[in-house]
C-alpha cells in the first residue's frame, strides 16, 4: 500500500469513527422497539466500533510515518540544546 492510500484510509477510518458514536446515541435516544433493551445493546454494539476504526487508524499512521522517515535518509541531524548555566 502506498503512502497515499494508507492516509486516506486512515483519515476514512477516523471519520467512521467519529460517525459510529454518533448512530450510536442516536440508535440509544430513537430507536422504538418493543423491548427497551434492544436499544441499548445494539446502540453499545454500535458504539464499540469507534474504538476498532481508531485503533485501526493509529495503527496505519505510525506505520505510514516510519517508511516516510526511513525513505528519507537526508533527515537534518538535531544538535543538543546548550546548556544555560
Amino acid at each position: 500500500m502506498n503512502d497515499r492510500v494508507r492516509s486516506m484510509l486512515a483519515g476514512t477510518l477516523a471519520v467512521l469513527a467519529l460517525m459510529s458514536v454518533g448512530a450510536a446515541v442516536w440508535i440509544w435516544l430513537f430507536l422504538v422497539h418493543d423491548d427497551a433493551a434492544h436499544g441499548e445493546r445494539l446502540a453499545i454494539f454500535v458504539g464499540l466500533w469507534a474504538p476498532t476504526l481508531t485503533g485501526l487508524a493509529a495503527h496505519l499512521r505510525p506505520v505510514w510515518r516510519r517508511a516516510d522517515a526511513v525513505v528519507s535518509d537526508h533527515a537534518p541531524e538535531i544538535s543538543p540544546r546548550p546548556t544555560v548555566m
